[in-house]
């Protein structure tokens, strides 16, 4: 396997860990006596894996050699932190930034 695979995989492992302990994390700063509705929930996992996804594709970038492909993901990187910051927006709307 070339070294560049090898870092590649690796960073999707890593990615994978990150996730979960991001949802360990969010969870266990709600206060005891508050609790989310549902919606709430969601929105914050949902801002959650936009980063993630924004930082993955970042990643990515880095290990990309065809014109081709830097052309997509200097796209996808884009959609990416567009589609962030858009829930980033939602999530302070409705005072749920600490849980971020």
């Amino acid at each position: 396997m070339d070294q560049g695979a090898l870092k590649y995989q690796t960073g999707q492992e890593k990615d994978q860990l990150r996730a979960k302990r991001n949802k360990k994390l969010w969870m266990s700063k709600l206060p005891q006596n508050a609790a989310l509705t549902a919606e709430e929930q969601e929105l914050i996992k949902t801002a959650l894996e936009a980063r993630d996804e924004w930082i993955e594709t970042s990643r990515n970038f880095d290990y990309v050699h065809e014109e081709m492909l830097v052309d997509y993901y200097t796209y996808r990187m884009k959609a990416s932190e567009v589609r962030y910051d858009y829930f980033i927006k939602l999530v302070k709307e409705k005072g749920l930034s600490r849980y971020i």
